[in-house]
């Protein structure tokens, strides 16, 4: 029999030497009686075909490097280099390119994947797809915790699904920015098809305030701004009329087809009540779950929602839903008192669920303490959950409607309203804005601002300013160039007035109050004024002239200046003297039967009034025109007419 030697890297003998077919034979068919028996029993310095476990390593002779060399994973991570990539610490030198994540070849609605040393690229090419099934590309965060602190806790933190940084560094030029969206839109089918570069929609289900976009443009250089500072752009670039000049539609901003920034407020709707419906109340678990059913309902004429807040089944008839009472109150959640100041309309009732904003605290009344039955007054209340109202609001209240297995409580009024359509506010107070809305190198063919075709209700206005807020008609964009012509309602002067202003002063003014204004005078340029009651200075508190009178002038603006004024007493002249203060009467004229010191005859400056009429004594005789000439006068209250 031949010689035989061992392989330790195969577990099997062969013969070094040349050995006969027979001979070679009975060693292969031991050899596999061994083999046989030790997967059999597990045992065995072999390692089975499945199950087995190595506890050492793979030693392998040769060169790690060879073609086609076997490698144990030591080797691998021992190497340096070679085409291979190390498993901790390798450079990627090339590309890797997948022509498809779930199939071989990447065909309609598949998505190609580059990596590379210079960055990812994932392209989704959709041609035939009939129906949009995913996103290219979805980022989705959880957020579950109740542990996170809030803004009120200085934690301004914002956990996002997708978060991007672009970094400047303090030697970097060119244009840096944390996320770059293009939209290249090719499509034809106008008003059927919307290419949005951004989409941003936010669902509110719960009570968590939402905000649909924040721009936060900070400025921590405490430095001067320069050029470009801080922008927000909303550009629009084309050609062509939106609307052309001999459109009928010419000239209402509403058909337009371009805006560049669209505010669109619009009522929720709402589902009706329905028989025997299954609906459900807001899960409150950590994971979340389901919504809460929401209805519009009519009450007295008026449409209101309503929300589930037990689930269930709707019964088979509708209930009888009621109006919610409407009122003003302070509450102290702590103490559990409402004090109700005022009811705009409805009763309070033992029972009923008080509804407000600023707080989403589950309020209850139980009972009254003060006050007429339902009216303005005391009330104790089960708060639960945090309801403390310093201030007082506007509130509902009504009681909680049971359907069925359901339960239904009160929402809110189904018309939306929107407190302010732009809203600037700053902090500190004294933050400063030069202009809120402005522009440049543009023609406006209708109006800057148009509200030609918005309804206004009961007691709305277009402008609405405060007092000493002024309207500029005449200035330019510069400071030197401002409030050439303005008018505006101003409490310096008088103690209100309406008035017109030039920078030479006051050219026109209407004062409402008769009361006169300690702060100062009227400054009225020389035209035609109109001066009413006390707050006129000439007027019956120092001229003698009825309040009520007519004054032509600067009304004692300067001094040696000469009004016009009429009253119940008549008219006169008046002058003011060098240092602006109401002199004597040049001229006056007053109807007979008035007594006041200046009140009968005409006289010249300073003069002094005639204390009674004079008579006529004497004989007329036979001169008829005379003594018709004496009747005439004493008629008028000139003259006495004692001739005989």
């Amino acid at each position: 029999m031949s010689e035989y030697t061992t392989t330790p890297n195969l577990g099997l003998y062969k013969p070094t030497v040349n050995a006969d077919e027979a001979a070679w034979g009975d060693h292969l068919n031991a050899n596999a009686d061994i083999l046989d028996a030790a997967v059999g029993t597990g045992g065995g310095p072999f390692l089975p075909i499945a199950g087995g476990v190595m506890s050492g390593p793979i030693t392998l002779p040769g060169t790690a490097t060879a073609s086609l060399h076997a490698v144990p994973l030591q080797q691998v991570v021992a190497m340096t280099g070679g085409p291979y990539l190390l498993l901790a610490g390798g450079i990627m030198a090339g590309n890797i390119q997948l022509p498809s994540l779930n199939k071989i070849a990447a065909t309609d609605g598949d998505i190609a994947f580059t990596l590379s040393a210079k960055g990812i690229n994932q392209t989704r090419s959709d041609k035939n797809v009939a129906s949009f099934a995913q996103y290219p590309a979805y980022f989705q965060y959880l957020n579950q915790c109740a542990n996170f602190p809030g803004p009120f806790s200085s934690n301004w933190q914002q956990y996002t699904a997708l978060y991007a940084q672009g970094f400047s560094g303090p030697t970097a030029s060119g244009n840096t920015g944390a996320l770059s969206l293009l939209m290249t839109s090719n499509g034809m089918s106008p008003a059927n098809a919307y290419d949005i570069p951004l989409s941003v929609a936010v669902e509110k289900w719960g009570q968590s305030s939402t905000w649909g976009i924040v721009v936060d443009n900070q400025d921590f250089t405490g430095r001067i701004p320069q050029a470009f500072a801080q922008w927000n752009e909303y550009n629009i670039e084309g050609n062509g009329y939106d609307i052309p000049p001999w459109d009928p539609a010419y000239g209402r901003p509403q058909d337009a087809n371009r805006v560049n920034s669209l505010y669109a407020n619009k009522r929720m709707t709402q589902s009706p009540w329905t028989a025997s419906k299954a609906v459900t109340a807001k899960s409150t678990t950590q994971t979340g779950g389901a919504h809460a059913s929401v209805i519009v309902v009519t009450a007295s004429g008026t449409q209101y929602t309503w929300y589930c807040v037990q689930s269930g089944t709707t019964g088979g008839t509708q209930p009888t839903w009621v109006a919610p009472a409407r009122f003003v109150a302070t509450i102290n959640g702590g103490a559990g008192t409402m004090a109700v100041t005022s009811i705009a309309s409805g009763t309070l009732a033992t029972g009923m669920f008080v509804v407000l904003g600023g707080t989403i605290a589950t309020i209850q009344i139980t009972g009254q303490t003060s006050g007429p039955a339902g009216g303005a007054g005391s009330y104790t209340v089960a708060v639960t959950g945090a309801a403390n109202i310093t201030t007082a609001t506007g509130c509902y209240a009504a009681p909680r409607v049971t359907d069925g297995t359901a339960i239904w409580t009160f929402g809110a009024h189904y018309t939306a309203s929107v407190s302010a359509g732009v809203f600037f506010t700053g902090s500190p107070a004294d933050t400063q804005m030069d202009v809120a809305v402005s522009g440049s190198g543009l023609t406006v063919t209708g109006a800057f601002v148009d509200t030609t075709q918005l309804t206004f209700a009961s007691g709305a206005s277009a402008i609405r300013i405060a007092s000493d807020q002024s309207i500029d008609f005449t200035g330019a964009s510069t400071v030197a160039a401002r409030n050439q012509h303005w008018m505006g309602f101003s409490s310096f002067v008088r103690s209100g007035a309406l008035v017109y202003q030039t920078p030479s002063g006051t050219m026109f003014g209407v004062s409402e109050p008769y009361n006169q204004f300690p702060g100062g005078t009227v400054d009225l340029a020389p035209a035609t004024v109109i001066a009413y009651g006390p707050g006129s200075d000439i007027s019956a508190t120092n001229t003698g002239y009825d309040i009520h009178g007519l004054t032509i002038g600067r009304n004692r603006s300067t001094f040696q200046e000469i009004d016009f004024v009429t009253g119940a007493v008549g008219c006169a002249f008046l002058n003011t003297n060098g240092s602006g203060v109401l002199g004597g009467a040049y001229v006056a004229l007053s109807p007979a039967g008035v007594t006041s010191g200046k009140s009968i005859g005409l006289w010249g400056t300073q003069a002094s009034a005639v204390a009674a009429k004079p008579a006529v004594t004497g004989s007329k005789g036979a001169n008829a025109a005379l003594a018709s000439l004496l009747t005439v006068l004493a008629s008028y209250g000139i003259l006495t007419d004692s001739s005989t």
